[in-house]
């Protein structure tokens, strides 16, 4: 204990020089700060055990009278650290902030400290951050089935029967044909989705993607359409939200069996009631015995899946060439295009459809069979082969009620894997992905938006074993971007975090870094303007353009002019489909180098000779 003293006493002036040059040190780093308050606290802790411990002699008189110094010290140090912590990352501590994460035992702002904040403001289950539907006691009807089953329709008929209720879809395109189907049954409704808007001001049914999900309304019924994507890392949060917190006494989900006994557990765990209907396929799904070919062996009403936009484009313009009508349906097309698209196959407009897996999310095509001209994708993050449940979501597509009695399925190549994932059950989902609600963000006094986010879901994922940590990479980059804009609000930085666009194309990203300086300086926003004689990658990234300027406007309120915007875009999906119509033939895989016409399954974007050219130097 002596020796404790000594040290006391040997540091004290060293460390009350460093504080009280302090005043004159307003950058200093947060390491250094946050070093000298350790040893600032265990100064303090050492001398308070000492005085307590020890009987008096002049050593413990002499601590007795620095005591005060040293506590003063300690706060001092802490304020400078709070001070310049919340200067760096614009989150306005106080003195009580401060209080609350300052971990009693070692006296020292902690990591742990900050946990225990946050788990003490946020509800202990997701469930409970949605008192609204916890006031009822919903009723839902599981519809459980694989693809082309009828369940979603099924769901729908309740829904239109209803005096008011909501259809979640997965996708603009099925959220566009809920809204036009409710309308054809001529009821009053709107139509809302992140990039578009058809508002009724009296209307009884809402059609709407899954994201926008207003839980503060009441409904009488809502339907949640292809509820295993709640397994989904980047958008799986919409609907553990939505099962969560949709404020309807009649609530119908349609998933694949795979969901069925996690969703279940969420319902169990709202204390809420169900009952589940199974759906069982109309039309036997049969895998061809004899191997394909390509193109000899393509027919009237193939669905052909590869997996990017560019070897659509280069099987759709090889078939087009040997005099196939084709239609084509990729993730980047705009939905009205892609609908028209559907249309022209729907009607026997045209022979084929050359798709990628997006064909596989509720879209209902006249398909006699579905042919895997390639069985790896790539998901962003690696090249690998498709899931049991990704195989059976796209096959099922194949077979249509009095139309094709029996639906076929094929490959190209890797037949064994394919016919292999058929027979086997899709993995049972077992995981629910969440995002925290944005009031509980902001209620959290401390700390940055980063690591409020990644803490409430950290402590998710820790306390309750089925729920997942969404995919925040793009929010967090994104918050990162805004850094220190002392002009924008903590909510007004996550409503622009959280606008939908795809970060990993600069150019979007640098629209919306103008978008959001514009926004500080409450200047009017130009809307894009585009030639129309673009070519096909131009007028595609020009729409998304569109998406981000009219979702941009919405999540921050701007007015803007929305019948322009959608006017534009009804010309630019247009202009799609007339190049994709007029110019199909002339959409050949071509070396970016010297131009010249490569096969479709050439696998790379320069031809040999330019490969060997460039190498040969």
């Amino acid at each position: 204990m002596a020796s404790s003293i000594i040290w006391i006493l040997n540091n004290f002036t060293e460390v009350n020089r460093r504080v009280a040059g302090l005043k004159t040190q307003e950058n200093a780093s947060l390491e250094s700060l946050k070093s000298l308050e350790k040893r600032i606290g265990s100064m303090l802790k050492r001398a308070e055990k000492s005085i307590k411990s020890l009987p008096c002699d002049k050593d413990i008189n002499k601590l007795r009278e620095l005591l005060p110094q040293i506590r003063q010290d300690w706060l001092v140090v802490r304020r400078a650290y709070a001070s310049r912590y919340s200067k760096l990352y614009e989150c306005g501590w106080g003195e009580e902030d401060i209080q609350a994460l300052c971990n009693i035992r070692s006296k020292s702002i902690s990591r742990n400290a900050f946990s225990k904040l946050v788990a003490g403001m946020i509800p202990g289950h997701p469930k409970d951050e949605y008192p609204l539907a916890r006031s009822l006691v919903r009723h839902f009807t599981i519809h459980c089935g694989t693809t082309n089953t009828g369940k979603t329709y099924q769901a729908l008929q309740s829904l239109s029967s209803a005096k008011n209720g909501v259809y979640l879809a997965p996708l603009r395109l099925l959220a566009l044909e809920g809204f036009l189907t409710f309308v054809e049954a001529g009821l009053s409704a709107s139509l809302i989705t992140g990039e578009e808007e058809i508002l009724s001001s009296d209307h009884t049914h809402v059609s709407s993607t899954v994201e926008k999900l207003d839980v503060e309304t009441k409904f009488d019924v809502a339907v949640i359409d292809e509820a295993q994507m709640i397994a989904d890392k980047q958008r799986g949060s919409a609907w553990t939200k939505a099962i969560l917190g949709v404020f309807a006494k009649d609530v119908h989900i349609c998933c694949s069996p795979a969901a069925v006994d996690l969703i279940v557990k969420l319902i169990e765990d709202c204390n809420d009631t169900y009952e589940i209907r199974e759906y069982k396929r109309d039309t036997e799904l049969v895998f061809e015995e004899s191997r394909f070919l390509f193109p000899k062996d393509v027919q009237h009403g193939d669905a052909l899946i590869v997996f990017s936009k560019r070897t659509v484009l280069s099987v759709a313009s090889h078939l087009a060439n040997m005099g196939f009508k084709v239609s084509v349906i990729y993730g980047s097309l705009p939905p009205e295009s892609r609908r028209v698209q559907m249309l022209l196959f729907n009607n026997g407009e045209t022979d084929v459809v050359v798709a990628t897996d997006a064909i596989g999310m509720g879209l209902n095509l006249p398909i006699k069979r579905v042919v895997f001209i390639e069985t790896k994708k790539y998901d962003g993050e690696n090249s690998r082969q498709l899931t049991v449940c990704e195989v059976h979501q796209i096959a099922g597509r194949a077979g249509r009620k009095n139309l094709y009695d029996t639906g076929y399925v094929n490959c190209y190549m890797n037949r064994d894997e394919i016919q292999d994932c058929l027979i086997r059950a899709p993995e049972p989902v077992c995981s629910a992905y969440y995002l925290p609600a944005f009031k509980f963000l902001l209620a959290i006094p401390v700390g940055t938006l980063q690591e409020r986010l990644a803490t409430c879901m950290r402590l998710r994922n820790a306390g309750i074993g089925y729920f997942n940590k969404a995919d925040i990479s793009q929010v967090i980059a994104l918050l990162d971007s805004l850094g220190k804009r002392g002009s924008l609000t903590q909510e007004e930085k996550l409503r622009l975090a959280f606008i939908p666009f795809d970060i990993k194309k600069l150019p979007l990203k640098a629209h919306w870094l103008s978008y959001v300086i514009a926004y500080e300086t409450t200047k009017a926003i130009p809307i894009p303007r585009c030639d129309f004689e673009a070519t096909l990658v131009e007028l595609e990234e020009y729409y998304e353009t569109l998406d981000l300027y009219y979702a941009f406007h919405k999540s921050m309120g701007m007015v803007f002019d929305s019948e322009t915007v959608r006017s534009l875009k009804k010309q630019t999906s247009e202009r799609i489909n007339h190049v994709l119509y007029t110019r199909m033939k002339d959409m050949v895989k071509t070396c970016k180098w010297c131009g010249k016409t490569l096969q479709w399954d050439f696998p790379f974007s320069i031809c040999e000779e330019c490969y060997y050219l460039r190498n040969s130097f």
